[in-house]
C-alpha cells in the first residue's frame, strides 16, 4: 500500500514546517521519525479497518477519514500527551476521536 498521508502534509499540521526563500519546504531534523510516524499509524489504521481497507488507495484516493486518521495518530506519537488517543484502536472505544472517524469504514468480524 502507497504511503496516504505526505511528510508535507503531516509537518503542516504539527506545525513545523519551515519554508525557504523560494516557498520550498525545507528539511527538518525530525523528518526521519516523522516518516517513521507516518508509517507506524498507516499500519495501525490499517489494521484497524481489517478488510475496511483497499490496497489501491494513494494518498489522493484513501478516504478523507482514514486520512485524517493517520495524521492525529501521528500527532499523539510525537506529542506524548496525546498518546491515549491510540488506545481506542486496541479495544475500540466509541468515544475515542480516531476509533468515531473510522467506525463507518471499519467491516464487522466475529469474535
Amino acid at each position: 500500500m502507497a504511503q496516504l498521508v505526505s511528510l508535507n502534509l503531516v509537518k503542516q499540521v504539527l506545525r513545523i514546517a519551515e519554508y525557504g526563500p523560494d516557498n520550498e519546504l525545507l528539511a527538518n531534523e525530525d523528518d526521519a521519525i516523522i516518516t517513521s510516524f507516518i508509517l507506524t499509524a498507516q499500519d495501525a489504521i490499517v489494521r484497524y479497518l481489517k478488510t475496511g481497507a483497499d490496497p489501491d488507495w494513494t494518498e489522493e484516493t484513501a478516504p478523507p477519514a482514514v486520512r485524517t486518521a493517520i495524521i492525529m495518530a501521528v500527532q499523539a506519537l510525537y506529542d506524548p500527551g496525546q498518546i491515549d488517543l491510540l488506545a481506542g484502536l486496541g479495544a475500540p472505544d466509541p468515544k475515542n476521536p480516531l476509533v468515531a472517524l473510522l467506525c463507518m469504514l471499519r467491516r464487522p468480524t466475529l469474535a
